[in-house]
């Protein structure tokens, strides 16, 4: 029977890794140039069938078991049963307003203190820095989902829908007092060392010299790879940044101009690097790289991408000169205006736009990770947003479909204080006090979550999502067929779709985002044959 005084826990699996992009630290390189070191760092991976018990219900189910004749179970081999035959070994408590702050208090000092038991040798490395380990273990979640990658790999149980259930318990106990201020040094030295200097650009041909601040160590087999430091950027900024329209001053807000800024390091990083590895995996054979066409991209036909499998991955268009020869055929045109009657002989012949646009295709194919990913946070920042301004009904606010007006501003219209859009979004007592009302809103949002991402997995949907979101004009609305997550329940895109954001008239459109990442790299590739081609260079 219901016990509202009881502390009720969730089932997980928590299994210690060396988090990607873990630790980012100041350092001055050669020259005397100032930019960062990316790192791993020792933390931990929590995944969950989403199996609810009281903590004093476990207890007495582990004695019996223990007492059980012939054979006498273990804590977590008796709990298997009770966790939908799925592995586990630790119990996350969830805080709800019953509880005096007693027993919250208890309940979180006895996680943490069996986390560090399942962390052995590196127990201090998780009771040192609660709130850290929690965060990046809620980027990983993150992670793992945009990736695709298996929930139930290691315990045989549990998928998106339980996992996403499970990020809210754990952003709930990030909210609670206990570590408030850890967690907000973590974020401002994070905000410090990772969002703002990595968003700092406003041209896509600086987006190379964001990232040339990074030193990034690790990576597994797949090498050094900074779309785990994006990632975190971009998580970090969800938690942290102020909203459009608020009357203090924040460093970053969640606006347009951010959104575009991740897409285009996404492309980036993709472009360079390839998708976006799930880098708590045992890595295998490194990621094959074709040989380089003579444009200096691969661009694969659609025939040939049908026909890609597993074994003969598609490869990323990564633009770099072949060789010390200079390139035998013209480079692909990129403006838009018709060519004119003097183009003749630099005119593009068929073959070679289509190349072209293959190439494009390939980039936002490959990028459909680092997509997924930048989709989730905007889907939660916004369901989160709903939830932090006081006094706000849950219904979303009434928006013309296409309407340049709809979008951000709509939020301030439903605070009396606007100076709360300024504060970063873990610190509005209002989004305190709903996580910690754990009910079955915050159960559906999980799951409408869930169900969401198992259809936004093509490149074509992902884009046109974010075609929609940065007030693109040929894209007035965003539609995805999903059945409702109960007979009568509430419509996922209802619950979760944000509305258009006001586009920054300084910033180029979206649209044209995977071109400009193409020419940009086509014209440092001139760049480079033009040096080596000069007199003197060697």
């Amino acid at each position: 029977h219901f016990q509202p005084e009881e502390v009720l826990c969730v089932y997980t699996f928590v299994k210690p890794v060396a988090v990607q992009a873990g630790s980012v630290s100041a350092e001055v390189a050669r020259g005397g140039v100032h930019g960062f070191k990316v790192t791993p760092r020792f933390g931990i991976c929590t995944v969950s069938h989403f199996t609810v018990i009281h903590w004093q219900c476990h207890q007495s189910a582990t004695r019996a078991a223990a007492n059980l004749r012939p054979k006498a179970q273990g804590e977590w081999e008796s709990a298997i049963v009770r966790n939908s035959s799925s592995k586990c070994n630790a119990l996350i408590p969830v805080l709800s307003p019953s509880l005096s702050e007693v027993a919250m208090t208890n309940a979180l000092d006895r996680h943490f203190n069996h986390l560090g038991q399942l962390a052995k040798a590196n127990s201090q490395s998780i009771l040192s820095r609660k709130a850290a380990c929690m965060l990046q273990d809620l980027r990983l979640c993150f992670e793992r989902l945009a990736c695709q990658e298996s929930f139930s790999a290691d315990t045989g149980g549990g998928g998106p829908r339980h996992n996403m259930c499970l990020a809210l318990v754990i952003l709930q106990l990030l909210c609670h007092d206990s570590l408030a201020s850890e967690l907000s040094q973590e974020l401002q030295e994070l905000e410090t060392s990772c969002v703002s200097p990595l968003l700092d650009f406003s041209d896509i041909t600086q987006a190379s010299a964001a990232l040339a601040r990074y030193n990034v160590v690790g990576g597994g087999g797949e090498g050094p790879n900074p779309a785990h430091l994006w990632a975190s950027c971009a998580f970090t900024a969800l938690l942290t940044a102020g909203t459009p329209g608020g009357s203090g001053a924040v460093d970053v807000e969640w606006s347009a101009g951010t959104l575009w800024r991740l897409l285009a390091l996404a492309l980036e990083i993709t472009r360079r690097h390839g998708p976006m590895p799930w880098g708590q995996r045992r890595i295998g054979s490194p990621r094959a790289s074709p040989s380089m066409s003579p444009f200096g991209f691969v661009a694969s036909s659609p025939a040939t991408r049908a026909a890609a499998t597993p074994e003969t991955p598609r490869s990323t268009p990564r633009l770099r000169p072949t060789g010390n020869s200079p390139m035998v055929f013209p480079l692909p045109r990129l403006e838009l205006e018709p060519l004119g009657e003097d183009d003749g002989e630099e005119a593009l012949g068929e073959d070679e736009a289509l190349k072209f646009e293959a190439a494009a295709a390939d980039l936002l194919a490959d990028a459909v990770p680092m997509l997924r990913f930048v989709l989730l946070c905007d889907l939660w920042r916004w369901r989160l947003e709903r939830w932090s301004r006081p006094g706000s009904d849950e219904a979303r606010p009434p928006q013309v479909p296409g309407s340049a007006s709809a979008g951000s501003d709509s939020l301030i219209e439903l605070v009396d204080d606007d100076s709360v859009l300024s504060t970063p979004l873990l610190a509005r007592p209002a989004l305190q006090q709903r996580l910690r009302n754990f009910d079955g809103a915050l159960i559906e949002m999980g799951e409408a979550v869930a169900q969401f991402f198992a259809s936004a997995n093509s490149p074509t949907v992902l884009w046109r999502y974010f075609l929609y979101r940065l007030g693109d004009p040929a894209t007035p609305d965003f539609g995805l067929k999903l059945p409702p997550l109960a007979e009568g329940g509430v419509d996922t895109l209802e619950l979760l779709l944000p509305p258009r954001l006001k586009g920054d008239p300084s910033l180029p459109e979206v649209s044209t985002l995977p071109r400009m990442v193409l020419e940009s790299a086509i014209t440092c590739v001139e760049g480079e044959l033009g040096d080596r081609g000069s007199p003197g260079r060697h």
